[in-house]
């Protein structure tokens, strides 16, 4: 066993003895090892009645904030691709629906140039193609039905079939790359093709005007 040193001279004594071999002093007992003692609390209570020993991690903030922002960029390009969506159907069906009103007044068929142009509303207004692709297909497509049929003129056949192969070609340019629209605004999907119609058929009549200045003028 470990020997206890006198607290006067340090001399080493046997654990049993009561005075110190070397002084005489009387030799103290070792004082007893005090338990240690950790008192726990429990965590606060929290408004509701519910208990949490735990707090939200940082990571899990930032997860949170990152998911938020996330959100706010997917509905930020949503609004930039609707924009622009609208804005190329505008300008394409403007384009025809004019041209066909022109058209249509000039050969005497005024009527089927309204009638076409808000074909090709409803046509444009349904289908979803890239910007570029939206401007440029339905009003080529017009355009070369419009030159074709004026060879076709030219030839003795007459300006009658003009409408019709013009609207034929602006509808299928329509299809050019073109996919079923799709929206998170539910009855746009429907709303967009009618309000197609009703753009191209002022449109058209404004065409009219000047075709059939034009037609009363080729008499």
């Amino acid at each position: 066993m470990a020997k206890i040193p006198c607290t006067y001279c340090n001399t080493l004594n046997d654990p049993a003895a009561k005075t110190c071999v070397g002084c005489g002093a009387p030799l103290e007992a070792p004082a007893p090892p005090q338990r240690i003692q950790q008192t726990f609390q429990s965590p606060p209570v929290k408004a509701g009645g519910t208990t949490s020993s735990f707090e939200v991690p940082d990571s899990q903030r930032l997860q949170d904030g990152a998911q938020q922002v996330q959100r706010l960029y997917a509905g930020a390009m949503g609004v930039y691709h609707a924009a622009w969506s609208v804005t190329s159907d505008a300008i394409a069906i403007g384009i025809v629906a004019f041209a066909l009103g022109v058209v249509g007044g000039a050969t005497g068929m005024g009527l089927w140039g309204v009638l076409g142009a808000m074909l090709v509303g409803l046509f444009v207004g349904y289908t979803e193609q890239s910007f570029w692709v939206n401007i440029i297909a339905s009003p080529v497509g017009a355009l070369i039905g419009i030159v074709v049929w004026a060879f076709v003129w030219i030839a003795g056949v007459g300006p009658k079939g003009m409408v019709f192969t013009a609207t034929g070609l602006a509808c299928i340019g329509a299809l050019i790359g073109a996919r079923r629209r799709t929206t998170p605004l539910g009855c746009a999907a429907v709303v967009r093709p009618v309000l197609g119609a009703v753009g191209a058929f002022f449109f058209a009549l404004l065409g009219l005007v000047i075709g059939l200045a034009i037609h009363a003028m080729l008499k």
